[in-house]
């Protein structure tokens, strides 16, 4: 990790990255991060706990998606396992554009399970097609 991603991730964890300037790529590259650095198990469980306080510390603590945060993690999981010798982000996303599609995960679910309240607060099952 470079000492770039350690400063991302110490300004994430404390909040101090404004909202509205945390984007999609950040999120990814959030992800990705723990999931590198402290495994699946230990960097998901991050990648979880760290959006809730985010979206907590901003206010918009409604924002959370449980559903959503867990496909995103799996997907980041998967990028670390298959491609282990990438140590920066970038060269990681670089494999695959698809992970710049923020509805990527409407492959998988209809908007109607995936836009739900339940889906918001606990993990569901894909509706439509199973993550590999």
């Amino acid at each position: 990790m470079t000492a770039d991603d350690a400063d991302f991730l110490a300004r994430f964890e404390a909040a101090t990255i404004p909202n509205s300037a945390f984007r999609h790529r950040d999120h990814l590259r959030m992800a990705w991060l723990y999931v590198r650095r402290d495994g699946r198990d230990m960097g998901t469980a991050r990648i979880h706990a760290g959006l809730r306080h985010f979206a907590a510390a901003h206010g918009v603590a409604h924002a959370y998606h449980e559903t959503l945060t867990g496909f995103w993690a799996r997907l980041m999981a998967h990028l670390v396992e298959a491609f282990p010798a990438d140590e920066r982000f970038e060269d990681a996303v670089a494999r695959y554009a698809g992970f710049e599609d923020r509805r990527l995960a409407y492959r998988h679910w209809s908007s109607a399970v995936l836009d739900g309240p339940l889906a918001r607060h606990q993990w569901i099952e894909p509706d439509l097609r199973p993550l590999p």
